[in-house]
């Protein structure tokens, strides 16, 4: 088999594996880059179809979220309900608003990114930043479930509200830098503000949707030429790459709303905290 599908296919299983995952595959992908002989970051087309493999992955497991929203969208438009009371309004409105900021941070931070890559200093402390959220996170849910200060929490399943969102947004948007987990951040900035761990979870994940989406779509656009004058390994590697970043990432996803009935994020924690100590003494060496 051609080297390119090689490694297209291992990269679809890290993918698969640490979008969904609170580990960073920014920050994996970084550290593969350093030490893995003949390792090299996917060229962008690849790394896209690699993050639309994970936004099917989504979409399938949330499938039936997706249709209720839809449904109940439109035929909570054709009442005159107040919109807040609105099935599936609440929730629209949550990933709206949670996409602003991400945005914003993105369009600031874009030039940026590519210089924090290649810098292991900085992927280490970003990953320990990642284990002090997934830390925090873990303890705000624990406080929940003990009834300490349970006023500050959101009704069981209960969607964020706006303000919620604009932090969740602001979190999701910080984690373009290399080692700053997307999911890590978004569920935990989640439980902090007192949203329930399944639904921080879900709401995590379906906020990857707008997102991976938009920049999918773009990415297709602007490299279609690309893809078709690709060469037979380059087109298989396109295909199998997403294929196995969406069914990991699928099983990844169960994984995870799993983990999240407890919110015991504390070995996801330990992870990132000892990996980001080894990039940062490796790096100072």
């Amino acid at each position: 088999m051609d080297a390119y599908v090689w490694q297209a296919v291992l990269l679809g299983i890290i993918q698969g594996l640490t979008e969904f995952l609170p580990v960073s595959s920014s920050g994996h992908l970084a550290i593969a880059q350093h030490f893995l002989p003949g390792f090299k970051q996917p060229g962008i087309l690849l790394d896209v179809l690699l993050h639309f493999g994970t936004l099917v992955a989504v979409a399938l497991y949330f499938y039936r979220d997706l249709k209720d929203l839809v449904l109940n969208v439109a035929v909570g438009a054709r009442h005159a309900v107040p919109l807040p009371e609105k099935p599936g309004w609440r929730l629209l409105i949550g990933l709206v608003v949670a996409s602003v900021p991400t945005a914003a941070i993105g369009l600031v931070l874009e030039d940026r990114v590519e210089k924090w890559f290649e810098s292991l200093s900085a992927v280490g402390a970003a990953l320990i930043g990642t284990a002090v959220l997934l830390a925090a996170g873990e303890f705000a849910a624990r406080r929940r479930e003990k009834n300490v200060g349970a006023r500050h929490a959101l009704p069981l399943r209960q969607d964020p509200g706006i303000g919620q969102s604009l932090l969740i947004g602001l979190f999701q948007g910080l984690a373009v830098i290399p080692g700053l987990s997307r999911s890590g951040s978004t569920i935990s900035s989640g439980l902090l503000c007192g949203v329930e761990g399944v639904t921080a979870a879900r709401f995590s994940f379906l906020l990857s949707i707008p997102a991976v989406g938009g920049a999918t779509a773009i990415t297709l656009v602007k490299h279609l030429g690309e893809i078709q004058a690709g060469s037979a390994g380059e087109i298989a590697g396109y295909v199998l790459g997403p294929l196995m970043a969406a069914g990991v990432g699928y099983a990844c996803i169960g994984l995870m709303m799993r983990v999240m009935k407890r919110a015991r994020l504390s070995y996801f924690a330990v992870y990132c905290a000892l990996l980001g100590l080894a990039t940062m003494l490796v790096a100072t060496r």
